[in-house]
């Protein structure tokens, strides 16, 4: 009998030992699939690229961070009728809406950035339109020919190109008589290769903040050449954006959701900014949320 109980206490241990073994088997795996994790979510942490995401200048990499409105449909399908003058406030998508549309269009097109340009006559912007056809197209204007107008246009006409668009971005002119002038200068340049050009295949797109059609006195004359687009409203998409954003970023901001979209005022480079002092401040906390909402509207001030 003892020898017997001594087996069963025996089998008793070794079922003991073999638990406890599993028990330190599963331990060990379940700290290692726990290690696992946080490397996972390390990773993909480390995989959010926020200056992707808050993108002031649009590129490819920024697809995904995108959000069409309905104006995009209206640019894309008024290129195939006229010229385009896109016009809006300051930070409302203008430049990024250009370089979307032309980008995924696929056709030929000469940008003409006038951004760090101080404009202060006419001339100033074409001899700019020209210069950037000489660059992007590997011409030269003719230096006898003094009237620029006529060197852009024989330039243009001698590109032999199917389709091509000259994006001229960032025209900021506060003096009303030098943007009148501008304007019909362009007006003159539109017109002038129409009359040379033996086809329609040359587009024209404008970019501004002032409404051109509240400056220009022939408006008749004025919409004969261009498509006239304003950028501002954002009303129907800025909720859109936010929700992008929040989900590209991973954050859960639903408790500050409200008051966000409305300190932005329906500006995507406000609500980009908000965001980005929210990422400054790494606090997701409503009373952190609110000190970095009126950072942002301090540094637009």
């Amino acid at each position: 009998m003892e020898e017997e109980n001594y087996i069963t206490t025996n089998g008793n241990n070794n079922n003991i030992l073999n638990n406890i073994q599993n028990s330190t088997i599963i331990i060990k795996y379940n700290e290692s699939q726990s290690k696992k994790n946080e490397k996972r979510n390390y990773i993909e942490q480390n995989d959010i690229n926020p200056k992707a995401v808050l993108f002031n200048n649009y590129s490819p990499r920024n697809k995904e961070y995108y959000v069409e409105r309905n104006i995009d449909n209206i640019f894309k399908n008024a290129l195939n009728l006229n010229n385009l003058w896109i016009f809006g406030k300051s930070g409302v998508g203008k430049t990024a809406m250009i370089h979307r549309n032309l980008l995924n269009s696929n056709i030929k097109y000469c940008y003409c950035d006038l951004s760090p340009v101080d404009i202060y006559d006419s001339d100033i912007v074409l001899n700019e339109i020209l210069s950037a056809i000489e660059d992007e197209f590997n011409l030269e204007r003719n230096y006898n020919q003094k009237n620029v107008i006529k060197q852009i246009s024989n330039l243009l006409c001698n590109l032999n190109s199917s389709k091509i668009i000259i994006a001229i971005d960032e025209l900021s002119i506060s003096n009303e008589e030098i943007y009148r002038k501008i304007a019909n200068d362009l007006f003159n340049l539109v017109n002038y290769y129409n009359n040379q050009s033996e086809d329609d295949e040359l587009t024209f797109i404008v970019s501004t903040i002032i409404d051109p059609l509240k400056l220009i006195l022939n408006k008749s004359k004025a919409s004969s050449f261009f498509q006239y687009i304003c950028c501002n409203p954002w009303e129907d998409n800025i909720e859109d954006l936010y929700i992008l954003i929040s989900k590209h970023l991973q954050l859960n901001l639903d408790d500050s959701k409200k008051e966000i979209i409305s300190a932005c005022k329906n500006s995507p480079r406000i609500l980009k900014n908000i965001f980005k002092n929210i990422l400054l401040q790494n606090d997701n906390k409503k009373e952190s949320i609110s000190i970095a909402i009126q950072k942002t509207l301090n540094e637009i001030v």
